[in-house]
């Protein structure tokens, strides 16, 4: 069980003591919108769960991230659930904490074994499509947080709901996350993939307060056919990321089969379709990123990556479940298939014939999708993820305009987090 705690006027650090900042304007306006703080970040936390790489050889494992290039043995991810009421609704937040070692941290060994070089949040409320993002990066970061009732004792880093313009600093956050996860909240590659369900570990609460319980594992949440049809959600506070038609944030690409038939011919007898990419989700394209259109598009492609040991699972890893035998027979498979992914990607196509590239690539479908899927197309890459998640939470509760949250002097008791 996993109590809050108040977090008082300063705290100590290596004897010298320092004062608790307040929570940037940032994580003020996340915590409104959103409706919970993030918690206490408690990397060595045994309810986390080590992110699996597979074999390691001289630097190359079984399942590289791509989010720094190489293996990140060591990384952890840690969840909490909430569910809670709010002006009639039930609301549902899910908190995904990720301590992500760096070569350097792992070589560390024992004496590192509490050290992260990247720490990443990402806190998405499934019922309004809002989304908070926060990253710290940093050679060699310190815990400096005392976990009180661990045992061996431990140290944790702050909430940036606590302690924003500490450890985290003012301007949160500090990469362009939507550059990486480009086609929704969730980006799941055979490294993030690799946490399942476990009974015990994790975290979920009911209610905003009070102390959360065991979960039901780590998990990265799956992009089930209600989140995947909404495609990028709204990113609170950040006005720039939410600006559609590829320029800040990324085109939504949906594939029409029908005018991808007309352009490149019908695949053949042993060829998939055209628009099986984008069947059970979008594809991403643009927004200052090229991981999805770029990293991940030459890997189905058959260009090996540099940190990945040779496995034909995790090098083909979409569709799932492909039941292809070799890399030969997945390319010839996808060869019409990956045409059409390439050119949608390739945004100088909008610019050349925007209608054309509308039709075949996003916003109007006579073969694919239902009327919800269609419209919430149009509307992103129209109108922008805002607007889908103003008409789903009404009265403005995403807008990147709205005041920041002050909190009332009965919410103190749940606004730090937890810890032991």
């Amino acid at each position: 069980m996993k109590k809050n705690i108040i977090f008082k006027m300063s705290f100590w650090v290596f004897g010298v003591c320092f004062p608790v900042l307040s929570a940037s304007p940032y994580a003020q306006k996340c915590e409104r919108v959103i409706g919970v703080p993030v918690p206490t970040i408690d990397c060595a936390d045994p309810n986390g769960s080590e992110v699996p790489v597979g074999k390691i050889e001289k630097e190359k494992c079984e399942t590289p991230s791509h989010g720094l290039s190489n293996c990140n043995p060591g990384t952890k991810f840690i969840r909490f659930e909430d569910t809670f009421e709010r002006d009639g609704k039930t609301e549902k937040v899910v908190t995904m904490i990720m301590c992500r070692k760096t070569n350097d941290d792992a070589k560390r060994g024992s004496k590192g074994a509490d050290v992260y070089s990247d720490i990443g949040v990402i806190q998405f409320n499934e019922t309004k499509n809002a989304t908070c993002w926060f990253s710290r990066t940093g050679d060699n970061q310190q815990p400096t947080v005392s976990v009180p009732g661990s045992n061996p004792a431990r140290r944790a880093y702050p909430s940036p709901s606590a302690k924003g313009e500490g450890f985290w600093g003012a301007h949160q956050p500090e990469a362009k996350c939507i550059s990486c996860h480009q086609s929704g909240v969730w980006l799941r590659t055979p490294f993030a993939s690799g946490v399942t369900n476990e009974k015990g570990k994790g975290y979920k609460r009911t209610g905003r307060s009070g102390n959360y319980q065991p979960g039901d594992g780590n998990p990265i949440p799956d992009s089930n056919e209600v989140m995947s049809k909404r495609g990028l959600s709204c990113s609170v506070g950040i006005s720039e990321w939410n600006q559609p038609n590829g320029n800040q944030a990324p085109f939504q690409i949906k594939i029409n089969a029908q005018k991808a038939t007309a352009k490149w011919g019908a695949p053949g007898p042993n060829q998939a379709s055209l628009s099986t990419c984008t069947r059970c989700h979008y594809i991403g394209a643009g927004g200052g990123g090229s991981l999805t259109c770029g990293t991940f598009l030459e890997e189905f492609k058959g260009r090996a990556y540099s940190k990945r040991l040779p496995n034909w699972a995790t090098h083909f890893w979409m569709p799932p479940g492909e039941e292809a035998s070799s890399p030969k027979e997945y390319l010839a498979k996808y060869e019409k298939t990956l045409e059409a992914v390439s050119w949608c990607c390739d945004l100088r196509n909008k610019k050349t014939n925007e209608e054309e590239y509308i039709d075949l690539c996003g916003g109007k479908f006579s073969d694919t999708g239902g009327g919800e899927d269609r419209a919430n197309l149009r509307q992103l890459n129209k109108s922008g993820p805002c607007a889908l998640c103003a008409s789903m939470a009404g009265a403005n509760d995403c807008d990147d305009n709205a005041t920041p949250h002050t909190p009332k002097s009965d919410e103190g008791k749940h606004r730090s987090g937890r810890t032991h």
